[in-house]
């Protein structure tokens, strides 16, 4: 069927939603009217991480002397403990990424120098409620506590431009591929 006077079939065709990036899906309801609307990513999400001051060996005893660590998931649950055997760094590294423990953190060591190195700790999910903090029993900082520190945060999406006067999107599990 064609529009009167037009020779044009595209005024009568159904409206159909489109992106034009496969990262972003949309869909239409029968009631939809015509209109475009922009997607800026504003802010991708990210993960918790923490550089902890002091440097060691690998198989120095960083605990001093505790057999346990405590990850604190700062949410108002308790504590997790963690066993750390004699509580060398590799230990801690090991107690850390342990699945069994479920701590939800990945741990690796970073070398700063020969034979020294520096405990690196993330969370394995992004957004803003991830943020942990490592400690010895009682309090004690863990390494010298924290050098630097990257706060978790969620994505922001913003939809309709900034310019709409509208807050973005957040969301704690996007982040690019």
């Amino acid at each position: 069927m064609t529009a009167p006077g037009s020779g044009s079939t595209s005024v009568w065709q159904s409206l159909r939603a489109t992106s034009s990036s496969e990262a972003v899906t949309v869909t239409a309801s029968r009631a939809a009217s015509p209109a475009t609307y922009a997607v800026d990513v504003v802010a991708t999400a990210s993960a918790h991480r923490v550089a902890f001051t002091d440097a060691s060996a690998q198989d120095a005893v960083v605990t001093g002397g505790a057999t346990t660590i405590e990850l604190d998931r700062l949410d108002g649950s308790e504590p997790l403990t963690l066993d750390v055997g004699s509580g060398t760094l590799a230990e801690v590294v090991a107690a850390i990424n342990d699945t069994a423990n479920e701590t939800g953190l990945r741990a690796a060591t970073v070398q700063v120098a020969p034979g020294s190195y520096r405990l690196l700790v993330e969370s394995t999910s992004t957004g803003a409620g991830e943020d942990f903090a490592l400690g010895l029993p009682g309090g004690t900082p863990l390494l010298g506590g924290p050098a630097s520190v990257q706060p978790a945060r969620d994505a922001e999406i913003g939809i309709g431009g900034s310019r709409s006067g509208r807050p973005p999107t957040r969301s704690p599990t996007w982040s690019p591929a």
